[in-house]
């Protein structure tokens, strides 16, 4: 499942650093935002349709709430069309934290 990710996240990578250096900011946020989200709803759509998906406790608990979370402090912090360096580092260790505490290390 790694592997297959990564092949699908790479071509947007590529794209959105290209729309990067370009300028283009707006269509690097939109192309990553909507790959993942793509990503994510059809893959889960597609395992529910082969069969019964169980969520576990963690993600129910954790991981939801943490995202939705995340993704309101990123719409508020966006208001002004930047994303300055603190807040880039604020993601980081949010996103650091997150893989902590989803991965049972530390």
């Amino acid at each position: 499942m790694t592997i297959l990710s990564v092949g699908t996240t790479l071509p947007e990578l590529a794209v959105s650093i290209t729309a990067a250096r370009r300028a283009l900011a707006s269509l690097a946020v939109g192309n990553i935002l909507g790959s993942c989200i793509f990503n994510a709803l059809v893959v889960c759509g597609a395992a529910s349709l082969a069969g019964g998906v169980e969520v576990p406790a963690a993600i129910r608990t954790f991981a939801l709430p943490f995202v939705a979370a995340a993704s309101l402090l990123f719409y508020l912090l966006t208001q002004d069309k930047r994303v300055s360096r603190w807040e880039g580092l604020l993601f980081l260790v949010l996103f650091f934290l997150f893989m902590t505490k989803m991965t049972g290390v530390g």
